[in-house]
């Protein structure tokens, strides 16, 4: 994929920075290093193997009447950074999302492919997650399953 085509992809203007490919992490997603695996992998990932943390999978859901994410988002992407197993766009502040009447500023995007969470055991292609916080450092992530 050339450099240029990255860079659309998440809007103008931009940088695009690359990391070393040299780099090797003791997590992955197939066999041994696959997500079900992460919290007995390294003492620093067990909060993995909590329940409101990824990699999660989404067995049930209960039908409620909630108000609709309300997402402003105006800034494009600052830069776009080739990590070893994703890209993380990072943005200007601007860009936001309204949650039960507080804003949640976009701090970055990334993408994990294949997906890192499931649904009902199912795996996909590729999942986007949109990274936002409040004031008071709390985090709002958005996944998407492509």
């Amino acid at each position: 994929m050339n450099k240029k085509v990255i860079a659309t992809l998440f809007g103008l203007p931009c940088v695009v920075v690359w990391a070393s490919s040299d780099i090797t992490l003791d997590w992955g997603y197939q066999a041994q290093t696959a997500p079900q695996y992460w919290s007995q992998l390294n003492t620093k990932y067990q909060t993995c193997a909590g329940h409101n943390q990824s990699p999660i999978n989404i067995e049930h859901v209960i039908s409620a009447d909630l108000v609709p994410l309300d997402f402003n988002y105006k800034t494009a992407a600052t830069s776009i950074v080739k990590l070893p197993h994703t890209l993380q766009a990072y943005f200007h502040q601007g860009s936001y999302l309204s949650l039960e009447g507080e804003r949640f500023q976009l701090l970055q995007m990334h993408l994990h492919s294949p997906s890192e969470n499931t649904i009902q055991g199912k795996s996909f292609p590729m999942e986007l997650h949109l990274v936002h916080a409040s004031e008071k450092g709390e985090l709002a992530v958005v996944a998407v399953m492509y």
